[in-house]
């Protein structure tokens, strides 16, 4: 029979660092050299433009800096300027159709005095807003209790803001009034879902009428 050879096990010896070498290896990393260095280079990409806030949030934090102590009754019409992102809906006042602005950024609704005249709409004087930014050329007039259809099954209500020297004939639908309403506006932005006496409606998005025919500013 052939003889049985013996074998060797053979160990691995791993080479594990002491703790002496760990620290000397920690003492030759500049922790705070690399943290200036990293806060340098984000402030850097700051101010490079490298970082951009949403613009519905960047609009939300404008007005919300303009509005520190949250009164209902200071309104910003600063963004009545800015065409961009505003959606428009076709509604109707009392049978008159008019233009609505669907502003999500917006924290007052709001109605020229033209309209109210024209429409036969009684005005609360009694009531009126302050008005900052670029928007102390116009006048608040008073507030408005109107209803308003976006759809034969779909009227929603609010206490508008009357303003003078407003020169669109349009309305503002605000954020506050939106949200009672549980309002959505779809990304593709043909439409926008809204709900009626828990019933659920798409309303669709038109064109602007008025600053497509107007000269911009």
């Amino acid at each position: 029979m052939p003889k049985k050879v013996a074998m060797k096990k053979v160990e691995t010896v791993r080479n594990i660092p002491s703790k002496f070498e760990i620290g000397n290896i920690l003492e030759l990393i500049d922790f705070e050299g690399l943290m200036r260095k990293f806060i340098r280079d984000e402030l850097e990409r700051w101010r490079l433009g490298g970082y951009s806030m949403p613009k519905q949030k960047q609009k939300i934090t404008e007005i919300k800096a303009n509005n520190k102590d949250g009164d209902p009754m200071d309104i910003d019409l600063v963004r009545l300027e800015n065409v961009k992102d505003l959606a428009c809906v076709n509604g109707r006042i009392k049978d008159n159709e008019i233009q609505t602005l669907v502003d999500s950024c917006s924290n007052v609704s709001v109605i020229r005095e033209e309209e109210c005249k024209e429409f036969g709409i009684e005005i609360d004087e009694s009531k009126k807003h302050r008005l900052s930014g670029v928007s102390t050329k116009y006048k608040s007039l008073g507030t408005a209790n109107i209803t308003v259809a976006l759809d034969p099954g779909c009227i929603i209500m609010d206490d508008f803001a009357v303003v003078g020297g407003y020169r669109h004939r349009e309305i503002i639908i605000s954020r506050p009034c939106l949200r009672r309403y549980n309002y959505d506006l779809h990304e593709s932005r043909k439409h926008m879902a809204i709900t009626c006496d828990g019933k659920d409606f798409f309303i669709p998005i038109v064109p602007d009428k008025i600053r497509s025919i107007e000269p911009s500013i």
